[in-house]
């Protein structure tokens, strides 16, 4: 019966990323107070080597994403040119900002305007509350919720896509590697490598799950006086990750797609009732002026690290949040490039770089517009909710200002729910069709047995929620997103691979587009085989073989 519903799992993939997870968590309980220090200092130690890396890495990534976009590349069809679409764009819209979203813009939008308002950076060189404060604040949420965590999305995505469907190579984000590390080489570290990255996509989804759990805490904690406790936690990870868990065993075409439909209108509708209660004129220009100034100073903010003022804003904030974005990008982006088979990468850039980044800038110019109007119109009461009650209340503060609160909170809820969800359903069937996937398997060709599917999804979804439950009980949510941002700095290196395999596909894209042109080894035959050196001959004397 085991053997049956593990048939078709790759044994040596899988295995040690849970053994690892094991591990980890099995530190964190005997040891907490150890283990969450060293992780602070190593944290500390990496942002300060390699934070502005991370910043330069981002931004080459939205570069390269636009230099495919207006490169012949940028032509090729997925899967050739009889391919059909696999869903029509709003439906693929609709997945693609869901499953990147997460709960992360629901949340931040609203907390990160009052944080950097009332506690500006040294080198913005302005008085907390000031009109200057407020506008470069805006700056700097487009700039951490806009082109750059997108682009970091996007290149993983364009790319796998690019070799899956086209280059005919395996699913995972190894495949990825191909055009720079070889075929060869990339087969024969396939599952080691994607062992790895499984268990540090797990990492990364643990500070999702504990953001989001946080998150409702919060909620628990102003709407019902609710004190934040443990198996409140749990309770809160488990409401999150068995609906993904099902939704992930139903299949693309019906969990996520109609998961994603319903949380689209549910964000379109939340922005309706933002401008229908909200003061729209100021709202809407210091969105615009936001805009003005984040492209005034779009390349300084980008490589920004504050290390000549000492300013701990861009290491702590901008450095560490894109850091934490390269953490997920072994498998949602991977998962986002297997919806595109039928479509041209420009056609893949429109919806899953150009859509997003548009979408963020309206949603963030009225959450987070809101949030600073109201902060002032009511007296700096979120200001004051958020110093005496905690950052995770500020959002049903925000709502509590405006009319109709409980028709208002009730909906950001779902949606907070649905956005967790959608992207939790994501990174399991991208995990678990990993999980059964092996060396040489070619393209989309490979189908996942259903059973070992939903066994693999059960499994990771459980390890999911332990791992989580019990970071947070011994190190909080800061332990968890500690986790993920130290998983970032393994992505970058992938990050740095990609962007310049993506050059060495735009150099010559009819070379690596086997579906179209035949792959490398069908005009191999006539060459004659490579003839290997024979160092004993060279060293030793009179030598023969």
């Amino acid at each position: 019966m085991f053997k049956k519903a593990t048939e078709g799992v790759n044994h040596k993939l899988l295995w040690p990323a849970l053994i690892l997870l094991v591990a980890i968590t099995t530190v964190s309980v005997v040891i907490p107070e150890q283990f969450v220090n060293t992780l602070l200092q190593v944290q500390k130690t990496s942002i300060a080597y390699l934070g502005g890396t991370a910043s330069a890495v981002s931004l080459l990534c939205v570069l390269t994403v636009l230099a495919i976009y207006f490169s012949p590349l940028g032509k090729v069809k997925l899967g050739g040119k009889d391919a059909k679409p696999m869903m029509n764009k709003w439906n693929w819209f609709a997945i693609t900002l869901c499953t990147t979203i997460a709960t992360g813009c629901v949340y931040w939008g609203i907390v990160q305007p009052i944080l950097h308002v009332n506690e500006p950076p040294i080198m913005w060189g302005v008085e907390p509350n000031s009109p200057q404060a407020i506008v470069k604040t805006m700056s700097t949420i487009f700039l951490q919720w806009t082109a750059q965590p997108y682009g970091i999305y996007a290149l993983p995505a364009i790319i796998f896509a690019f070799a899956y469907f086209n280059m005919k190579q395996p699913y995972g984000i190894v495949s990825t590697l191909v055009p720079v590390l070889g075929e060869q080489r990339c087969r024969k570290w396939f599952t080691p490598i994607s062992s790895i990255l499984l268990f540090v996509n797990v990492c990364a989804m643990c500070a999702s799950l504990a953001q989001g759990m946080f998150n409702l805490s919060g909620a628990a904690k102003f709407l019902l006086n609710w004190e934040t406790t443990t198996t409140l936690l749990i309770g809160i990870g488990c409401l999150f990750v068995l609906p993904a868990i099902v939704s992930s065993i139903s299949g693309i075409l019906s969990g996520i797609k109609m998961l994603s439909d319903l949380n689209m209108r549910l964000y379109i509708i939340l922005v309706a009732f933002l401008i229908c209660t909200t003061n729209v004129p100021y709202v809407l220009n210091l969105g615009i002026e936001g805009v003005g100034e984040f492209i005034h100073t779009y390349f300084q903010q980008s490589l920004a690290t504050g290390v000549a003022s000492g300013d701990a804003f861009f290491p702590d904030w901008i450095n560490y949040n894109f850091a934490v974005w390269m953490s997920a990008i072994c498998f949602a982006p991977i998962f986002l490039g297997s919806l595109c088979r039928g479509r041209t990468l420009r056609e893949v850039i429109q919806v899953v770089f150009f859509g997003p980044v548009l979408f963020s800038i309206v949603w963030m110019t009225f959450l987070s517009g809101t949030a600073l109007y109201q902060d002032i119109a009511t007296g700096m009461s979120l200001t004051e909710a958020m110093y005496e009650l905690g950052q995770n209340t500020l959002p049903y503060k925000l709502f509590a200002t405006l009319p109709w609160p409980q028709v208002s909170t009730a909906l950001y809820l779902v949606a907070i729910v649905i956005s967790f969800v959608t992207y939790t359903d994501s990174s399991l069937t991208a995990m678990s069709t990993l999980a059964c996937t092996h060396p040489g398997d070619e393209g989309d060709k490979v189908k996942e047995n259903p059973i070992t599917g939903a066994l693999v999804k059960i499994v990771l979804g459980g390890v999911l929620i332990l791992l989580t439950s019990i970071m947070v009980s011994v190190a909080s949510v800061d332990g968890a997103r500690i986790l993920a941002n130290l998983s970032g700095w393994v992505c970058m290196i992938i990050e740095i691979i990609l962007i310049a395999g993506a050059f060495k596909l735009m150099k010559n894209p009819e070379k690596y587009n086997y579906v179209e042109n035949g792959g490398p080894d069908e005009d191999d035959g006539n060459k004659p085989a490579k003839k290997k050196f024979d160092w004993k001959a060279l060293l030793i004397p009179g030598y023969t073989k």
